[in-house]
């Protein structure tokens, strides 16, 4: 909460405030404004109904996120209260509750927090057991996860990935559960009854994401992403997300190789585990759905040809290499061999170094994606009292285009009506302030601007025109 309150509106919130939030609602289902990638559906709409009865701070503009970390800390209780032992369940709610790069998801206006709480919550609905039931009340048992999974969709289309899984993995623990049931035709029909709410769920967000939609979605995202391969571009960007000080961004290529020797084991116990007959263990779900992610991304690069997911669009798979590394840990510990043993203890060691690691991370400050909009809250301040009382659309800042969008919020939030406009154009003499973003920099030497204040951690300068004073900081 002191995030969503503290931490300035950074620059793809702001476009999804200033362009999606006021666009009707045809327009914000239909995609049809611009940069309809940035309209994050669920959480477009709910903003919406939020604004429209209380003031646009912070902290309301983030609460469908707060609520999407709420169901996300939920279903990590609900997943490992059933899952874990010992330990394992109090350390693995520090492993999966404090990893700094989903608090940032979960504690900013996009729909990536409030998706994957929605799927994580829906995994701990989804493996119930609703055997000995009629053909519709183990529908409507199926119905809550699934239902959470195809929302979790509409809050980000890059959920997708985790929601197929997820869907498979139940109807694939569905049809061997049934398999010990009396007869072939009973085991048929409870297989289906699983299967009717996640189909009515795709059917819907079918209807939502109709073709034209996509190609409108698809064409602003199209040249973004990896080309390099999933572990070099997917694992490697989730593995930068997770080391926030500028410090540790040199182990970036350790944590890549400890995030794939993580699978890579729990595959192998996990193949131990469906040996020995105990398909059903926790670690074979976890392993299992990690590699149906990795399926469906490698079957849309090459089907489609779009680029390998990072960052943000990957990020489904950090909670699900969480329980990976958990469920290691359970597996070697219920083991009594020496080498399990070993094995348990150094998973434990590694759990409690990632956590380490994470809480060390925190900060109340700024974020991962958008650090450039740091300083944004308060160089507006310094412009709306210099500017107060001057004529309406009389003064003219300068910004580099990321820093546009959140300069235009602050404009328009705080009614510095004195400030015109804030456009994307170069930057160029004849403006009264500039408010400058890593190279663009530069300008302040060639244009003979006098630096008021710089912004080291934010890589961003607030400038004037050698003929004027600057604004009080």
């Amino acid at each position: 909460m002191a995030r969503a309150a503290l931490v300035g509106i950074t620059h793809d919130e702001a476009l999804t405030l200033l362009i999606h939030v006021r666009g009707s609602w045809g327009e914000v289902f239909a995609h049809r404004l611009y940069i309809g990638s940035n309209n994050h559906l669920l959480n477009t709409v709910l903003l919406k109904l939020l604004l429209g009865v209380l003031p646009p701070f912070e902290w309301v503009i983030r609460l469908p996120a707060l609520a999407g970390l709420g169901m996300y800390l939920v279903g990590c209780w609900r997943l490992l209260r059933r899952l874990a032992s010992g330990p394992r369940f109090a350390l693995g709610l520090a492993l999966l509750g404090t990893h700094p790069f989903l608090l940032d998801l979960h504690t900013l206006a996009r729909g990536y927090g409030l998706g994957s709480g929605m799927l994580v919550l829906a995994a701990s609905c989804a493996f119930q057991r609703c055997e000995n039931a009629s053909f519709w009340r183990v529908a409507r048992c199926h119905g809550p996860a699934a239902g959470l999974a195809a929302l979790a969709i509409t809050a980000n289309l890059s959920l997708l990935y985790g929601a197929v899984a997820l869907g498979l993995l139940v109807l694939a623990d569905a049809a061997m559960r049934s398999m010990s049931g009396p007869s072939g035709r009973e085991a048929g029909r409870m297989v289906a009854a699983a299967a009717l709410p996640w189909l009515i769920g795709a059917l819907l967000t079918a209807v939502i994401y109709r073709p034209e939609v996509l190609q409108r979605i698809g064409y602003y995202v199209a040249d973004w992403g990896g080309e390099k391969g999933f572990w070099a571009n997917t694992v490697t960007s989730l593995a930068a997300a997770s080391l926030y000080r500028p410090g540790w961004q040199g182990a970036v290529h350790v944590l890549t190789v400890l995030f794939g020797v993580i699978l890579g084991a729990g595959t192998l116990l996990a193949a131990v585990a469906v040996h020995r007959r105990r398909g059903r263990s926790w670690l074979v779900g976890a392993t299992v759905f990690c590699w149906l992610v990795v399926a469906e991304m490698s079957a849309v690069r090459l089907v489609l040809g779009a680029r390998w997911p990072i960052d943000r669009s990957a990020v489904v798979l950090l909670p699900a290499l969480g329980l990976v590394l958990l469920g290691s840990w359970e597996e070697l510990s219920s083991a009594r061999s020496p080498a399990s043993q070993l094995g348990g203890s150094l998973a434990a060691l590694i759990s409690m170094l990632l956590v380490s690691g994470w809480v060390s991370s925190w900060n109340l400050c700024c974020t991962f994606l958008w650090p450039m909009d740091e300083a944004t809250p308060s160089v507006m301040r310094a412009v709306a009292i210099s500017t107060r009382g001057r004529q309406r659309g009389s003064v003219r800042m300068a910004t580099s285009w990321v820093l546009e969008p959140a300069v235009n919020f602050y404009r328009v939030r705080s009614g510095i009506e004195a400030l015109a406009p804030v456009d994307r154009e170069p930057i160029r003499p004849g403006y009264d302030l500039y408010y400058l973003y890593g190279r663009q920099r530069n300008a302040v030497g060639s244009l003979d601007l006098i630096v008021c204040r710089e912004y080291p951690e934010a890589g961003t300068v607030l400038a004037v025109p050698s003929s004027r004073s600057c604004p009080p900081l």
